[in-house]
């Protein structure tokens, strides 16, 4: 609600995250799992392969296709704002294909996407060019969070 409160609770939940993260890397698999039943408890779900936490009910609306941060490719050119309008509008068209099961459609977009050197994670609703950089991906509320 934009509160302070929730403000407070918002960053202490992403911090609560980052630290999980930290003891499942330590392989201190039962301190994140405490910190997860923690979370829970609190009323906090969350989907770890898009990193996104929400609490009550959430409409599943799909959060917009982006550039990944760390893409090494050229980016701040108009013709590469173009390309950003152009690759949305593609990795979209190729998310109806799916959705009504012609996967024919979707897979050509794909590989078409794929011989312009385009990499793209449907999971994370994120593309690049070159290479990325490697690094994860915060942990964020979801935007529709109710």
């Amino acid at each position: 609600d934009g509160s302070v409160q929730d403000k407070t609770f918002e960053a202490k939940t992403n911090r609560t995250f980052a630290k999980r993260e930290e003891l499942r890397a330590a392989q201190d698999y039962d301190g994140a799992d405490r910190l997860l039943q923690e979370l829970l408890a609190q009323g906090v779900s969350m989907d770890q392969k898009k990193r996104l936490w929400w609490t009550g009910p959430r409409n599943f609306e799909l959060r917009p296709w982006s550039r990944a941060e760390d893409d090494t490719g050229r980016k701040g050119s108009e013709a590469d704002a173009a390309l950003t309008t152009e690759i949305s509008a593609l990795l979209n068209k190729r998310e109806e294909f799916r959705k009504v099961r012609d996967f024919g459609e979707a897979d050509k977009i794909a590989a078409d996407l794929t011989n312009r050197g385009i990499v793209h994670d449907d999971q994370l609703r994120i593309w690049w060019t070159g290479k990325r950089l490697g690094i994860l991906i915060p942990w964020t509320r979801a935007e529709n969070d109710t």
